[in-house]
């Protein structure tokens, strides 16, 4: 698992982008990476549309070691994602009698939907194991993830159970002066510690200020340029100062 650096997440269905659901599956994940030895370059979000999901997962197979999708391989007539990686790779679906097995232990109804939700592309391959029974499946550098949140949870954590740890630090300031009056010693920061990631939020309530945060696996390069940009602000308004610690 070493050889996996870049990943890319694939948010699959209607409802997502409706709003009628929100996308916990995509803050999940991002926050389980954090910490680990990947760097997550990419979300996406997509409708049911089998033309659409299959140039995406094309593009994002071709751009990162690895991929995550979830959602749309259900039994139903909308999930489409078994289908869209069977156009996109030219492999056709093939029933598996232990996706079968599962499927029909737990869901009444015609064997013809469930067959559809027991038929991944071939060249699947299936880990067992979590809580839930049903498997990870894996299809080259993809994992094909359940959208629903308790089991998507479940595979996903199967899915990096074996990722290398990486440390990370993290330090913030909090001050008062408005964005536009630090961007300037911002830029020299960055340009200064470019092994830090140095981002700027505003908040509004229940004052106006900005929130400045300093990450980087290494403890050092956080401390150095966390100390230079706190030197470089008007004192007086800075509200709050965490210094470097350890995050995950």
């Amino acid at each position: 698992m070493s050889s996996v650096k870049s990943i890319a997440i694939l948010n699959i269905g209607d409802e997502i982008l409706s709003g009628r659901t929100e996308n916990s599956n995509a803050t999940f994940m991002a926050r389980a990476l954090v910490g680990l030895d990947v760097v997550l370059d990419r979300i996406l979000i997509l409708p049911d549309s089998v033309p659409e999901i299959a140039e995406a997962v094309l593009e994002l197979g071709r751009r990162h070691d690895l991929v995550f999708t979830t959602g749309g391989i259900g039994s139903t007539p909308d999930d489409l994602t078994y289908e869209a990686f069977s156009e996109a790779f030219g492999v056709p679906l093939v029933l598996n009698n232990d996706l079968f097995n599962i499927v029909k232990k737990r869901h009444k109804g015609s064997d013809r939907w469930i067959r559809r939700m027991a038929s991944p592309p071939e060249g699947c391959h299936m880990k067992f194991g979590g809580e839930y029974d049903w498997p990870l499946i894996s299809f080259r550098n993809f994992h094909i993830l359940p959208g629903v949140p308790e089991l998507m949870r479940d595979k996903f954590r199967l899915a990096t159970a074996d990722f290398p740890s990486a440390p990370l630090y993290r330090a913030q300031i909090t001050t008062l002066q408005p964005e536009a009056s630090f961007a300037g010693i911002m830029l020299k920061i960055m340009q200064n510690h470019e092994r830090v990631k140095i981002g700027s939020y505003p908040k509004m309530k229940p004052v106006r200020r900005t929130q400045i945060t300093f990450s980087s696996p290494n403890l050092p390069d956080v401390q150095a340029a966390f100390d230079e940009f706190l030197s470089l602000l008007e004192e007086d308004l800075v509200q709050e100062r965490r210094n470097p610690a350890f995050f995950a």
